[in-house]
């Protein structure tokens, strides 16, 4: 094979550097001004909710109770002849404060503290005399009871959506009660003394309490939550204190034996409460920004 001159494979050389140079400069005008994709944003994911988050919170609720007795009657009975018509327990307000812990996202729990405002309670016994039907009388007696309720409470979150987290619970505590202003008035035909009346003493005592709620939490942001719930309290009877009878003819009160007893207190309580988290602010969120690649043409110098 007869060999090529040197200045003939320098020219070869040049020629195909030439071509190669011409094509690049033509692909880069072509790119002149051509948008890169940007770099993939994604949607913005929604505001991390406290419901995500764990640590302490604080809480504080006002609600209002339908309170509710299977029985107030005397203990014990005045006479074979007594029957109670009619009996009541007015509703009432209440407030409570609290400290939790967020376990998770399912968990927590808390101690509360709360006040309820007295009930009115009201009873009217008719008493029967055997040996005379139409000689007969009434008891009509009428106190109030207050409450002091201190719970431990366990929570189990069900799930969130769009901010809303439903929940159910249980609760156990004491309650402090305390029976106050016991009045007693008999009137009617069979009522041989005219001012006949009874005082009961007052009287502070504890009882074991316990609770079952249910309800829904609202993320308004990511340290605070709103929440609107149902609880089920339930008590011991409560026992109010020993009565004092009116004699009339001492002109005085004298202990009678008899006391108030509120059997099995219940209350449906609807409560709107507020929860402070006390977690880290979730980081504000970063986008990349889309970007332009320029590039100059090449030249091709001869």
């Amino acid at each position: 094979m007869k060999p090529i001159p040197i200045r003939n494979f320098l020219r070869y050389l040049g020629a195909a550097g030439g071509l190669s140079m011409a094509c690049l400069s033509a692909q880069a005008a072509d790119m002149r001004g051509t948008l890169l994709p940007p770099l993939s944003q994604g949607a913005p994911s929604s505001m991390s909710m406290a419901v995500e988050d764990s640590g302490l919170y604080l809480r504080g609720d006002l609600g209002y109770s339908f309170n509710r007795a299977s029985d107030i009657y005397y203990s014990p009975a005045n006479t074979a002849g007594e029957s109670t018509l009619s009996r009541s327990l007015k509703n009432s307000g209440l407030v409570a404060v609290g400290i939790g812990y967020q376990i998770n996202p399912m968990l927590r729990g808390d101690i509360t503290l709360e006040q309820r405002g007295r009930s009115e309670f009201r009873y009217l016994d008719r008493v029967e005399n055997p040996g005379s039907p139409a000689n007969y009388y009434l008891n009509d007696v009428r106190g109030k009871l207050g409450l002091r309720v201190a719970m431990v409470n366990a929570y189990a979150n069900l799930g969130t959506w769009q901010r809303f987290t439903p929940f159910l619970g249980l609760g156990v505590g004491v309650a402090a009660t305390s029976v106050r202003d016991v009045f007693n008035k008999g009137v009617g035909p069979g009522n041989n003394h005219p001012d006949a009346k009874g005082i009961g003493t007052n009287i502070d005592s504890t009882s074991l309490a316990y609770a079952v709620h249910a309800g829904v939490s609202y993320a308004v942001a990511r340290n605070w939550s709103v929440e609107l719930g149902y609880r089920y309290l339930g008590l011991n009877t409560v026992r109010g204190g020993t009565m004092n009878c009116y004699n009339a003819g001492t002109a005085t009160y004298v202990a009678c034996g008899y006391r108030t007893m509120v059997k099995n207190f219940g209350a449906h309580d609807l409560k709107f409460g507020l929860r402070y988290l006390f977690a880290d602010p979730a980081p504000a969120p970063m986008y990349p920004q889309p970007g332009y690649m320029m590039q100059a043409p090449l030249s091709v110098k001869g």
